[in-house]
C-alpha cells in the first residue's frame, strides 16, 4: 500500500493527555478524508494486524486504552 506512513506519539497530541503513562498512540496521517471504502477496510485490517504483531511481541498489552470519546 503506497503513501502508508505509521508514526508513534507518547503523550502529545489530541488524545495525549488521556492517555496512561505506559500508553503510546500508533497512528498514520493521512491527506483528507478517506472515501474509499476498500482502502479503508485494508488500513483498518493492517492497522489490525499491526497491533496483534505488536502484542505478540511483546511491545503492546493487550488491555483497554482506557480513553473515552
Amino acid at each position: 500500500m503506497s503513501g502508508l506512513d505509521y508514526k508513534n506519539r507518547d503523550d502529545e497530541g489530541a488524545f495525549g493527555a488521556y492517555f496512561p503513562k505506559i500508553a503510546d498512540e500508533r497512528r498514520f496521517p493521512s491527506m483528507g478524508v478517506i472515501k474509499n471504502v476498500d482502502r479503508l477496510k485494508l488500513l483498518f485490517d493492517l492497522f489490525a494486524e499491526t497491533l496483534h504483531e505488536l502484542c505478540r511481541l511483546g511491545s503492546a498489552a493487550d488491555l483497554p486504552p482506557g480513553v473515552k470519546l
